[in-house]
């Protein structure tokens, strides 16, 4: 699967030169809902011989856009999306730029040059709430009667189907729905959702080093967007190329007690990561992080030593349930 980020370039006309059969949304946390759209997208692809089998995001997520800071926190980041949708037989994930000029974009506009012109659209899969267009004017009954015009030189239009729900324990499956469970900390039902467990990937970053200077170094992971899951947990690690995984206590979101807000009102948003028992330089490598309890929330402390007791803390429980994990 290849990242394509302009429909206009050789590699997306190479890539559609027999059109595409695409599903489009946020993707966010690529739960079992989104999973039902992606295999629903690679069946239909095999009546379209040499159709390019697309997921389509927006970047930023549309809230985040209109919302700014206020927006709903992140699930998963772009990579994280891309590295989710890896084990699907998609070829391409194609990340749209969401800005001013496409959200003034009318329906027919959208749907006439990004998904007809931009990708050869020939049959889309779409969520039960999908909308799109100035306005949000665009729906599925608009899309339906566009796909009947003859479009293409075979005389045809585009095919177009909305996804039924997808249910557990009775609810909609939504990522509105995981970031609730993320909010109550309970991990357990965010991973039936979600179909896995989480997990977030990043790059470990050179920090402050107040780690080191209170007993307990972190590998830190800038976060691009506010995280959705927020304070402090159990986990494990993965490292880059490594099969194995490390026992791992991790706090997740703003550093409020080292961290102030802007005048902006934005925030950086931070994963901070310490292995229990294990000492190394894991700068500049990637990690994968494994969420598996919630210990506390983010907490504002008075000062540094007031902190590092808590963490002293955190380290101690995190330790008491990986033992008995292992036992």
């Amino acid at each position: 699967m290849i990242l394509i980020r302009d429909t206009t370039s050789d590699l997306a006309r190479r890539l559609t030169a027999h059109g595409s059969v695409a599903t489009i949304g946020n993707f966010d946390g690529v739960h079992l809902g989104h999973q039902a759209l992606i295999e629903r997208v690679i069946d239909r692809a095999k009546a379209y011989p040499g159709a390019a089998r697309v997921a389509i995001v927006f970047e930023p997520q549309p809230k985040e856009f209109f919302q700014g800071p206020r927006a709903p926190g992140r699930i998963m980041d772009l990579r994280e999306k891309f590295n989710a949708m890896q084990g699907y037989e998609l070829d391409c994930l194609y990340c749209l730029p969401f800005n001013r000029s496409l959200q003034q974009r009318s329906a027919n506009d959208f749907v006439g040059n990004v998904l007809v012109k931009g990708l050869g659209l020939r049959y889309l899969v779409i969520g039960d709430d999908f909308r799109y267009g100035s306005d949000r004017a665009g729906s599925f009954s608009h899309l339906a009667a566009y796909g009947q015009r003859q479009l293409y030189a075979d005389g045809s239009g585009f095919g177009v189907e909305a996804s039924e729900t997808i249910t557990v324990g009775g609810q909609r499956v939504s990522s509105t729905r995981i970031r609730s469970l993320f909010v109550q900390g309970d991990l357990d039902a965010a991973e039936k959702l979600l179909g896995r467990p989480y997990r977030k990937l990043g790059r470990v970053s050179f920090g402050r080093q107040l780690g080191r200077t209170i007993g307990a170094p972190t590998a830190n992971v800038v976060l691009q967007k506010r995280p959705a899951l927020t304070g402090v947990f159990c986990t494990r690690v993965r490292l880059a190329g490594s099969t194995s995984w490390l026992s791992a206590v991790a706090n997740i979101g703003s550093r409020p007690t080292v961290d102030k807000i802007r005048s902006d009102g934005s925030q950086h948003y931070f994963l901070e990561v310490h292995l229990l028992d294990w000492s190394g330089d894991l700068y500049g490598q990637m990690i994968e992080v494994e969420f598996r309890k919630k210990l506390r929330s983010e907490t504002a402390f008075e000062s540094i030593e007031q902190l590092k007791q808590q963490i002293a803390l955190d380290i101690a429980s995190a330790k008491a349930y990986w033992k008995q994990v292992a036992n």
